[in-house]
């Protein structure tokens, strides 16, 4: 299943660094599913390999990703 993308505020990629922050709350984010596939997902794959997530706290969750840009 390929995921789809959304709006993630704030997004932090320095080039050593490939993570993203998910916001749910930002209202510019599609907040309601990210939220729940996040939650649903978060501790299901080790941390620092893609498509892992993380809790931060309440509903903000760090997605590992691959960079499309290389």
């Amino acid at each position: 299943m390929k995921m789809r993308s959304v709006v993630v505020m704030p997004m932090i990629r320095p080039s050593s660094n490939r993570t993203r922050w998910i916001v749910p709350a930002h209202p510019m984010c599609a907040a309601t599913e990210t939220a729940a596939v996040a939650a649903r997902f978060a501790g299901s794959r080790p941390e620092g390999r893609p498509g892992a997530v993380t809790k931060v706290s309440g509903e903000v969750f760090r997605v590992d990703v691959h960079d499309q840009d290389g």
